[in-house]
């Protein structure tokens, strides 16, 4: 008996020391190796106080003309007289308050979200994660808890802007071809490039797959081809639209306690052009990125990656939302954690 109890407490010292070895470093060699480059402070834009509550989880943003939409994962959480509702302000509220810091002036706006048929979608654990528009209709991608597995959803709807009224077609839902590889993780990312529909999986690190790739949709949302794009380590939860030359830049985040989950190996993104500060003996991961769409799929872009600067105390920003401001910077938003948040990130853009 005696030796079967050491044998226990030997077992159990081994799998605390793997748990222990299996924790983010707070440096990796890629950092420790890596010329150091400019950051880029993140700007608070207040929101009221129905939009600020950590219970929001903002998933996405993205631009309907001048006017940004804000997209709640679970938008019948924000619902009045039993109503889902997702939110808008205008580009010029925003930058008069980017200009004099005057919340007085920030004018946020209900738009009626209506989901009639796709109410099971909407539950916890699931829910909407990203949203883009080609003219007054609406692409959105959707996370689904199926039993065990996780599964990956995009869906349709005409927003009539004047009524502030967001019908979505439940007849238009498909069913995303992607290996969705880990729990609670799906293509959390939409974005639109010459009147087609492109979704990026959430995970693409070296570990989780050799041949990531996203999934292009015609406007009909009828399947069309996978997209090569490079392994990017991390998370990958939204994306501005790309421009006339395919260009675009995506939200790259890193929740430490998300290690054993990602197993996140070399960081090529480091290697190419640096690490921030903050980031140099931090954990967490913060970064705008810009990839390219060509003939081949999707590749990294040119130009430099966006780091945010990392709050003092290691606390990672589960940034979600991203749009781009003109170009000034980016908007960002985050999903609960450490709270409700949208920000301005101001950056020298190229045209």
């Amino acid at each position: 008996m005696i030796k079967i109890k050491i044998l226990l407490m030997l077992i159990i010292l081994f799998v605390n020391f793997i748990g222990c070895s299996s924790e983010a470093p707070k440096t990796t060699e890629e950092e420790k190796n890596a010329q150091v480059i400019a950051e880029h402070p993140v700007i608070e834009i207040p929101l009221p106080e129905n939009i600020a509550r950590r219970s929001t989880e903002i998933s996405g943003l993205t631009w309907y003309k001048d006017y940004l939409i804000i997209l709640p994962q679970f938008p019948k959480r924000m619902a009045k007289e039993n109503i889902s509702r997702i939110f808008t302000i205008s580009k010029k509220d925003i930058l008069n308050y980017l200009e004099t810091k005057d919340a007085s002036g920030l004018n946020f706006h209900p738009i009626d979200f209506i989901e009639k048929g796709l109410e099971k979608y909407s539950g916890i654990g699931s829910g909407y994660e990203a949203i883009t528009f080609i003219d007054s209709t609406a692409f959105l991608t959707i996370e689904f808890m199926k039993g065990s597995r996780t599964e990956s959803l995009v869906v349709k709807g005409i927003l009539d802007f004047d009524l502030k009224i967001l019908t979505l077609d439940s007849a238009s839902l498909t069913k995303i071809p992607s290996e969705d590889k880990i729990f609670n993780l799906s293509n959390e990312t939409i974005t639109q490039f010459e009147n087609n529909i492109i979704t990026i999986y959430e995970a693409n690190g070296k570990a989780i797959t050799d041949k990531p790739n996203a999934s292009l949709y015609d406007t009909e949302l009828n399947y069309k081809n996978f997209l090569p794009m490079p392994n990017i380590e991390y998370r990958i939860t939204d994306a501005t639209d790309a421009d006339s030359s395919g260009k675009f830049w995506v939200l790259n985040y890193f929740y430490p306690k998300d290690y054993k989950k990602l197993s996140p190996m070399d960081d090529e993104i480091v290697k190419k052009f640096g690490v921030g500060s903050s980031h140099k003996n931090s954990p967490a991961v913060e970064r705008i990125i810009q990839l390219v769409i060509n003939e081949d799929g999707i590749e990294l872009g040119m130009e430099m990656p966006i780091y945010l600067e990392l709050l003092d105390d290691d606390t990672g920003r589960n940034w979600e939302g991203l749009a781009k401001l003109n170009n000034l910077g980016f908007l960002i938003a985050t999903d609960t954690h450490p709270k409700t948040i949208l920000a301005f990130v101001p950056a020298e853009l190229s045209k």
